[in-house]
């Protein structure tokens, strides 16, 4: 089988606008343990088929199943194509990270150094009728992504058209 996307979902004490190191007096006060996205990836191959689409939904449902009403992200800045899908997908911008870090590979070793970097953060309230209405489709989906996995092409065709 061949990895073709993945992410990650974390809970976290964070702020409302993503920090989770509190860098103003107030902070500490408004921060409480929230889901966090991150890492999303798909392969360039497979990338425009709505397969990020489909990890952002499993990772919804995730974060409804641990009773939280709320995903939060955080983006480069510059990356314009992921922020247009997540503005998509009806998450709204709720900060600015400027204090970021991002790894920087060095060819040929196996060393990692850590750079600068601005991420967005981004929040999507998440309510109950996204669960319920995912759960209709979560067997389908499931079996269709089990399938892209495999490398299937057909089984993409069917994700796409459950919506």
């Amino acid at each position: 089988p061949r990895l073709i996307g993945s992410c990650g979902i974390e809970a976290a004490p964070m702020t409302p606008e993503g920090r989770s190191t509190p860098k103003l007096r107030t902070d500490e006060e408004r921060m409480v343990v929230r889901p966090l996205l991150s890492n999303l990836v798909v392969d360039e191959q497979f990338r425009r088929r709505g397969i990020a689409r489909k990890l952002m939904h499993e990772a919804e449902l995730r974060a409804l199943s641990w009773g939280f009403s709320e995903l939060l992200i955080k983006v480069e800045v510059d990356n314009l194509p992921a922020r247009l899908l997540y503005e998509q997908l009806g998450y709204v911008a709720t900060g600015v990270d400027t204090l970021a870090e991002k790894p920087q590979y060095t060819k040929g070793t196996f060393c990692v150094r850590w750079v600068r970097t601005s991420n967005l953060v981004l929040r999507k309230e998440l309510t109950p009728d996204e669960k319920q209405t995912s759960q209709r489709t979560e067997t389908a989906v499931s079996r269709a992504l089990q399938g892209m996995l495999r490398g299937a092409v057909a089984p993409m065709r069917k994700v796409a058209t459950l919506f």
